[in-house]
């Protein structure tokens, strides 16, 4: 009886460990169960699988690298695998690519914790740390999900007067994160599907389950079009790697209800 209760007990943290936002999307956020509960979950040493115990240490130093980028670098030296580690919420945290397209390090909270923002931010250098050690930068759509994770519901939970600077870095860092991404060789046109990323989808997804919801999915210059101007200069980074408009550009334009996106589309139409 009580390992039934306990094995219910764990089956409701895993449920709880994985939180999602309002658009359905899976976020790997400290919610308060897991601080209570997940102590046991975490510590490396009980995890019996000596792969899978490098894996996590991996994703761990993938989660902090904003503290210690060096611990990275050491684990790829040792061989880690630089497209996997083992993380808490499925595929979505399975990639260390995509963990760092959920968690983009921005300039804002730099500059509180540490005085002064730096010529090239962590997030950065992991990026192409990573590339450099051998990840496919275009194993998953994630110039489509820098542009679906971000929202104009992000800026309207901020005040325009008091939180100016911070939505001002907000914008700085979407497009610098962005642009890290495309330099690095992630094809702007890659596509992607809010299916693998919601409530309703499986953690255990297969490659070949994902792929075929992206290849149906939408693509990245569309996501940016439906945000508005706002988001103008993530449209005209797109475009200047490459991105190509189609017949559904036009539309995510009108669904922008922003007039001048509207005109900025058909004149490059």
């Amino acid at each position: 009886m009580e390992k039934k209760v306990l094995i219910c007990v764990f089956s409701i943290f895993l449920l709880l460990s994985c939180s999602k936002d309002s658009r359905n999307i899976v976020l790997n956020k400290i919610h308060p169960m897991r601080l209570i509960l997940s102590s046991n979950r975490k510590n490396l040493y009980n995890i019996k699988d000596e792969s899978k115990r490098k894996d996590r240490e991996f994703y761990r130093a993938v989660v902090r690298y904003k503290f210690d980028l060096d611990k990275v670098k050491e684990l790829l030296e040792n061989g880690a695998d630089p497209n996997y580690c083992y993380g808490e919420c499925g595929w979505v945290d399975s990639n260390p690519l995509m963990v760092l397209c959920q968690g983009t390090f921005f300039c804002y909270t730099f500059k509180r914790a540490y005085g002064e923002i730096p010529p090239i931010l962590p997030d950065i250098d992991l990026i192409n740390t990573l590339v450099k050690y051998g990840a496919d930068i275009n194993k998953y759509p994630y110039i489509w999900s820098l542009q679906y994770y971000y929202t104009n519901d992000d800026i309207k939970k901020l005040d325009k007067e008091k939180d100016a600077e911070q939505i001002k870095s907000f914008f700085i860092d979407i497009d610098r994160i962005l642009e890290a991404f495309l330099k690095a060789g992630a094809s702007p046109n890659k596509r992607g599907h809010s299916y693998p990323f919601s409530y309703d989808s499986p953690d255990n997804m297969s490659e070949e389950e994902l792929n075929s919801y992206f290849d149906k999915g939408t693509t990245p210059i569309n996501e940016a079009i439906k945000k508005g101007m706002m988001w103008e200069s993530q449209v005209d980074l797109l475009l200047k790697y490459g991105a190509k408009l189609d017949s559904n550009s036009l539309k995510a334009a009108q669904e922008s209800g922003d007039k001048d996106m509207l005109l900025k589309i058909k004149n490059l139409l």
